[in-house]
């Protein structure tokens, strides 16, 4: 008997199948290996430097987040606990699994894994919302060719009506919360929680800075990161015309329609920097040396996650 849980993982794998035989079919893996035994170490020192500098960025603000609800914590912390959530999600195979650790890292101690919980929803959200605002801005420098696209328009139309619907939303939680929950009843209790918790976050000081880090994140260790692969392989694109798309693609391929992206990524980046004269095999090139890098930072964390694990299974 299917249940719903696995018809959406037969559906994941089904997508990711297709999209990883149009890969391996369409794509030139000759032109790819040739980018690999041309890229500069040099760029990619930089990548790692700007990669585990967002890491600092994204466990900082998960700080903020965690103390503004009493959680005292060094920031070290943060970090281990971050970096051991993402070794989970790269090498085990449920992408929620990094985040249920992260969830009970945080909470052990108090046993309070509801408040725990809602500051990781939080820091997605915050990281989401972060990375949709600056989609629009620099989307906005391309307007010309954005107007022309349809997959573009598709994208930032999707981005704009998702952005002005959780605003509204998050309005009718805080202060229209009784008739949202009796009348109108378009949130799951579980998810119409999380907006009355992230709505709990009133003052404006807070606000700013976990949403000044969400920017830094997006900046930092997705656009200045991947930028420095392009620059390591040699592919030439305008700043303007790079900054106006990673962020969309971001926000694609982090779709939970596939089995860890797989495949998703690859086609985002062939066809939004495709339109800016990148080859099919140049943009694999960059997601594959990026998967990588990013799956080796996070292997780092196994001797700490087998450390934190000895202690968890004794508990």
């Amino acid at each position: 008997m299917f249940t719903k849980k696995r018809l959406l993982f037969l559906g994941k794998f089904l997508i990711s199948g297709l999209l990883f035989a149009y890969l391996i079919h369409f794509i030139n893996w000759q032109e790819v290996l040739q980018y690999f035994k041309n890229i500069k170490i040099i760029y990619v020192i930089y990548f790692l430097i700007f990669y585990c500098t967002g890491i600092v960025i994204s466990a900082r603000k998960w700080q903020i987040l965690a103390k503004f609800k009493n959680f005292f914590y060094p920031l070290k912390f943060y970090i281990e606990t971050y970096i051991i959530g993402t070794f989970i999600n790269n090498f085990l195979p449920s992408f929620v699994g990094g985040d249920a650790y992260r969830i009970y890292r945080l909470g052990e101690e108090k046993k309070n894994f509801k408040i725990s919980s809602g500051t990781v929803v939080v820091d997605r959200l915050s990281g989401l919302l972060g990375i949709i605002i600056l989609s629009i801005i620099f989307g906005l420098f391309n307007f010309k060719l954005f107007s022309q696209n349809l997959i573009l328009q598709f994208i930032s139309l999707s981005l704009v009506v998702g952005f002005f619907t959780f605003l509204l939303l998050i309005f009718l939680v805080k202060w229209k919360k009784d008739f949202v929950k009796d009348k109108l009843n378009i949130l799951p209790k579980k998810v119409f929680e999380y907006f009355i918790y992230f709505t709990s976050f009133r003052e404006i000081k807070i606000v700013a800075n976990f949403m000044l880090y969400s920017f830094l994140f997006s900046f930092i260790g997705i656009a200045l990161a991947n930028f420095m692969l392009f620059q390591s392989m040699g592919i030439e694109i305008g700043i303007v015309n790079y900054l106006s798309v990673i962020f969309l693609i971001s926000i694609v391929a982090s779709a939970p329609i596939s089995i860890g992206n797989v495949g998703v990524k690859e086609w985002a980046y062939i066809t939004l920097f495709g339109l800016f004269g990148v080859s099919s095999s140049g943009a694999v090139a960059v997601v594959l040396i990026s998967r990588f890098l990013q799956m080796m930072v996070s292997f780092s964390a196994f001797p700490l996650y087998l450390k934190k694990k000895k202690g968890i299974d004794k508990n």
